[in-house]
């Protein structure tokens, strides 16, 4: 699971139980509304069933272009999978050069999940920047005052 950015999705993970078909879980941007004509920005839970169209990159690409973030992902078929529908369901989905389309999303969610956790490094980083930045302004403002105070 990639490190979760916001407490929000946090709250909604609690009690979250992953489905028995193949998905990606994504954590997305959103508007609440809060009362009448107001609304804040705030994030919750989407998943993505991929179980029976593996080929869905456009569809990726379009949600993580629009801010969604993959937390997670699994249950994707295999050539050897236990279940023997599911087994059947990823040698039909095989194209002629015997690659599983779920490996193919595998690794691009998982390129999407290591470009995001270096955004959340740089989202902590910038966090300490500003609280720097916060004090070195507080440390400012006492010496102005105390520069007024002496004039």
């Amino acid at each position: 699971m990639a490190k979760i950015i916001e407490s929000e999705t946090i709250d909604q993970l609690r009690g979250w139980k992953p489905p028995t078909h193949a998905y990606i879980l994504f954590e997305m941007p959103c508007m609440y509304g809060v009362g009448a004509g107001e609304f804040r920005k705030g994030f919750t839970l989407c998943t993505m069933n991929l179980e029976n169209r593996p080929e869905q990159q456009e569809r990726f690409y379009y949600l993580t272009r629009k801010g969604a973030r993959p937390i997670h992902f699994g249950n994707f078929p295999r050539h050897d999978d236990q279940d023997p529908r599911r087994a059947q369901k990823a040698r039909m989905h095989t194209g002629p050069d015997h690659v599983n389309p779920w490996d193919d999303m595998a690794r691009l969610v998982k390129a999407q999940m290591a470009r995001d956790g270096g955004q959340v490094g740089l989202k902590e980083a910038n966090a300490g920047l500003e609280a720097k930045l916060a004090e070195a302004r507080a440390e400012l403002e006492n010496l102005k005052k105390k520069k007024a105070a002496n004039v």
